[in-house]
């Protein structure tokens, strides 16, 4: 016993170890609930997230890209160059940071889809939905995810080619 365990308890009374251990199972379906609850403002802030990490990657790449063009002919051409992988780094670590949110708003899924089944018989909760959807149309269900990865291709082959072929221009 420590004595942050000791402050859990009024004044004077012991605490013991059995005191401090609480089943999830013993809490019901009011922690589920509350977790259910937690798991989707996660998921919202994954989302918000997401959409502020495209921002910033779109706007420094074309904020790259106007410095560029805005240079002089005299301008270094090895710098120039530089200057042009960068956006090609920036567009990459852009995918991978999407990729990490998106893996982890999936789990956070996931997990929801468990919790409704275990909130109801009938699990009629969004996740469950949506999965059952997507089973119904798998084309479309495929074609929601697949189509952010096709941009964020796009976006990278565009900056290679631009890395690639402006300096010849």
């Amino acid at each position: 016993m420590t004595n942050d365990d000791e402050t859990l308890k009024k004044p004077g009374q012991k605490a013991d170890a059995g005191d401090l251990k609480v089943s999830i199972d013993s809490l019901g379906d009011g922690f589920l609930i509350a977790e259910y609850n937690a798991m989707r403002r996660e998921i919202e802030l994954q989302i918000s997230e997401r959409r502020k990490a495209e921002n910033t990657i779109f706007f420094s790449i074309a904020a790259v890209y106007a410095w560029v063009l805005t240079r002089d002919k005299n301008f270094d051409p090895l710098l120039f160059r530089a200057s042009l992988v960068l956006p090609v780094v920036l567009a990459c670590l852009g995918f991978l940071r999407w990729a990490g949110i998106q893996m982890r708003t999936m789990t956070i899924g996931e997990y929801l889809s468990d919790l409704e089944k275990r909130l109801s018989s009938n699990s009629i909760g969004w996740e469950t939905y949506l999965s059952s959807h997507r089973k119904k149309y798998p084309i479309r269900g495929r074609f929601e995810g697949w189509s952010e990865v096709v941009v964020w291709c796009l976006i990278i082959c565009a900056t290679v080619a631009t890395a690639i072929f402006l300096p010849r221009i």
